[in-house]
């Protein structure tokens, strides 16, 4: 079955597919996104299309502890098992397995959710292998992506979006305060001024988790915007200009 989202968003159809407890993949293509979600009943058991590889994106990840990135080294994709996902899993802590797994939500499902422009097309049957293993509820996932939609929202009209330039603060300021995984690669990853969407993807962050992170570091005194002071310095630098 294909249609237009305009008729039925991705939201709905997996909605449909819980009532009906069927299994299938659906395929939706939506302003330059496509996506392939797996479903089975009413659970989301998988995402990806066929040439998402789960061992190369972890790969691309910044501080990824060495014995963890060996053991993705030697790992050997194979045709019939897309992306290796549960082997991949394995390798790495669950902490940063599951950051890498909402990350892949966020950029991948969440934006479409309820997309009405594009088209979708529906396969019902016994569902292939999925790049990218996942076992969640469809409530679950509408309920997620509602969440990530409304607090990336807040979070940038407090100044705090992907695009906003952070920087380190002072070195004296994180004495005595006890960080989180997410603290610590956000931190080595702001080594420089950078947005907050090139630091997550640098370390392979949800970006929801990272723009939370970034503002309650700041709040700390941690984490400095970069655009703030940029903008400080100009106010208060000698006129340049020559008569």
């Amino acid at each position: 079955m294909q249609g237009s989202l305009s008729e039925f968003t991705l939201t709905q159809l997996l909605q449909l597919f819980g009532l009906s407890e069927r299994s299938g993949t659906i395929s939706v293509s939506s302003d330059g996104r496509r996506c392939r979600i797996f479903v089975a009943g009413d659970r989301v058991i998988g995402l990806g299309l066929p040439e998402l590889d789960v061992r190369a994106e972890l790969l691309t990840c910044a501080l990824l502890p060495a014995g963890a990135r060996a053991a993705l080294e030697q790992i050997t994709p194979h045709a019939d098992v897309p992306g290796l996902s549960f082997v991949a899993s394995n390798a790495l802590e669950p902490e940063r397995w599951d950051a890498f797994v909402a990350r892949q939500l966020e950029q991948r499902l969440f934006p479409i959710l309820n997309a009405e422009h594009g088209d979708f097309v529906v396969v019902v049957g016994r569902c292939p292998p999925a790049p990218l293993r996942l076992s969640m509820s469809v409530q679950q996932v509408i309920l997620e992506g509602s969440r990530w939609e409304a607090e990336m929202e807040d979070l940038t009209r407090e100044g705090f979006g992907l695009t906003s330039m952070w920087r380190r603060a002072s070195l004296q300021a994180e004495n005595g305060l006890r960080f989180t995984m997410a603290d610590w690669l956000l931190w080595s990853a702001l080594s420089s001024p950078s947005t907050i969407g090139d630091a997550a993807r640098h370390v392979c962050l949800p970006d929801l988790l990272s723009s939370t992170t970034i503002k309650r570091l700041s709040e700390r005194g941690i984490l400095s915007c970069a655009e703030v002071e940029s903008e400080q310095l100009a106010q208060h630098s000698p006129d340049q200009s020559v008569g």
